[in-house]
């Protein structure tokens, strides 16, 4: 019989903001493997732990064991909340008493991958449970048992948000003959994978903007340095920039959006990557959004650029960084909606790599 562990990627989300002349406001894997039969699962109750970190200099795990080292020798995130979801099979708990419960909760996961189950019969049951993690960067909740759809909802400024994942409840042993315990029950321990990443913003722009000015932002920001179990390379999965701009500027062209990896000391120059087959731009007018979405070449770019630093000891940080320039232009509306500093047109740029 499969009894399937938990399902998380890494992700990151980092917004980072300062103010200059003008104003501008700026900035894993899944587990499946196959066990002897551990003792059939009695109905109850369980216990989830979650830890949040920062940067862990050892692999987190995920087969929902406790990882003392782990936690010993990291510097934990607080003030992170964590949104927990139980998955519905129509409309009613999966039942992980039997092995149709486990073949449901299986297929979920490789129905829905990170992505909130919808439709085929799943489902989110509402509302969400949340838990905090406290000064230890852990926090728990007592649940029924059954699969969960979990999800980084809030995260303190300059910490990276890592993505949902699945984990069911409970778990068996790596020795795949007993569930995990916490000495008093069912328990699982998760431990969602981030990484510190770096992202500025600055506005080349006059100092008092006009209509019809133009200012040309620059959002910079770190390429992630996470290493596939696998593989034992440097691996990007995804990454995205957005940028919403203020109401009082106009979008750019999507030809005039400029991608480009930096090299580490600013030598070599900077590689500009190409529009369509490394990366894609959306321009979404109802939110004034530029978002730069990078495709399967550029992603293998970045790996190869996180690679390389990683290889050359060069810290995360100080290597290779993804850099998207544009213009934003100014529109009439300047004048009549004024920030409190006359002039100022804020904005907010996000980063989200995986």
């Amino acid at each position: 019989m499969k009894y399937h562990r938990y399902s998380r990627r890494a992700s990151k989300a980092l917004a980072v903001g300062f103010v200059l002349g003008l104003g501008v406001l700026a900035p894993t894997a899944a587990a499946s493997p196959v066990y002897t039969n551990p003792p059939l699962v009695n109905p109850g109750t369980g216990t989830l732990y979650i830890t949040k970190l920062y940067s862990p200099t050892q692999p987190t795990q995920d087969n929902g064991e406790p990882n003392t080292t782990i936690t010993s020798t990291n510097t934990p995130v607080p003030g992170v909340v964590f949104s927990v979801q139980q998955v519905l099979y129509n409309g009613a708990a999966i039942d992980l008493t039997s092995p149709d419960g486990w073949a449901q909760a299986a297929a979920a996961q490789a129905l829905f991958g990170d992505s909130a189950p919808s439709g085929s019969g799943y489902s989110l049951q509402l509302p969400a449970t949340s838990c905090t993690t406290t000064a230890t960067g852990a926090c728990n909740l007592p649940l029924p048992l059954g699969l969960y759809y979990v999800q980084e909802t809030t995260t303190p400024s300059g910490v990276t948000a890592s993505a949902p994942f699945y984990v069911t409840l409970p778990m068996t042993n790596t020795a795949g003959d007993g569930w995990i315990s916490d000495g008093s029950g069912y328990a699982v321990y998760v431990y969602p994978k981030n990484d510190k990443v770096n992202a500025s913003k600055t506005a080349s722009a006059p100092t008092t903007p006009v209509a019809g000015g133009q200012i040309t932002y620059t959002v910079t920001s770190d390429i992630p340095e996470d290493v596939d179990p696998v593989s034992g390379q440097v691996l990007v999965n995804a990454y995205v920039v957005t940028d919403t701009l203020d109401s009082r500027l106009n979008l750019p062209t999507a030809a005039n959006v400029v991608v480009s990896i930096t090299n580490p000391g600013g030598a070599p120059a900077p590689v500009v990557l190409t529009q369509g087959t490394d990366y894609s731009v959306t321009l979404t007018g109802s939110t004034n959004t530029v978002q730069v979405t990078f495709l399967a070449p550029g992603l293998a770019k970045l790996s190869a650029a996180g690679q390389s630093d990683l290889t050359a000891g060069i810290p995360h940080g100080s290597g290779h960084e993804v850099q998207v320039t544009f213009p934003g232009t100014v529109n009439s509306t300047l004048n009549t909606q004024r920030s409190t500093a006359a002039g100022d047109i804020p904005n907010t740029a996000n980063v989200y790599p995986d």
